[in-house]
């Protein structure tokens, strides 16, 4: 009997080992809440069950901000999506205000990759991971969809748009 206990408690911390590997993954519990505001194009506030607000900033993309062509109509387009709805974020940290970086999702549609789809927002090429991305940009550009319709001088990067407006 003890020489069959000796090999199964030698596998215990790897088994313990494959465990925590398995669960890593999810440490990072994925926010799932009411949205309650819509920022501008790629942030919104997020009620939890708990009563308590979580500013999300949406993960590897950019939308126009406010005062650029495309701002409000980009805000516009999730808040019809968005407004009063129920959300799941899963969470890829958080941004330098403090913010919640994630992707959202809304009855299973992954909705970071919508605002791309539908011409509302670019892939954030410097912090851009998942390639397919960059492939539905591609997609609205070539179809002329959202901000793609505007005269290319008015098509400004958000990140280049902040930087020349000193923000």
């Amino acid at each position: 009997m003890n020489k069959l206990i000796s090999p199964a408690l030698k596998l215990l911390p790897f088994a313990a080992l494959m465990l925590a590997l398995l669960v890593a993954p999810f440490a990072t519990a994925d926010l799932t809440g009411k949205v309650v505001k819509i920022q501008d194009g790629d942030t919104i506030t997020v009620l939890d069950k708990d009563n308590v607000q979580h500013s999300i900033r949406f993960a590897q993309i950019d939308a126009p901000e406010s005062n650029q062509p495309w701002g409000a109509k980009s805000k516009g387009y999730l808040a019809s999506r968005l407004a009063g709805q129920y959300v799941v974020v899963v969470r890829a940290g958080k941004d330098h205000y403090k913010r919640v970086l994630g992707t959202v999702f809304l009855s299973g549609i992954n909705i970071n990759e919508e605002q791309i789809r539908t011409g509302n927002a670019w892939v954030y090429t410097k912090y851009a991971t998942d390639k397919n991305l960059f492939g539905i940009e591609k997609q609205a550009r070539m179809n002329k969809v959202g901000l793609w319709r505007l005269p290319e001088n008015e098509r400004v990067e958000p990140w280049i748009w902040r930087k020349s407006k000193n923000h």
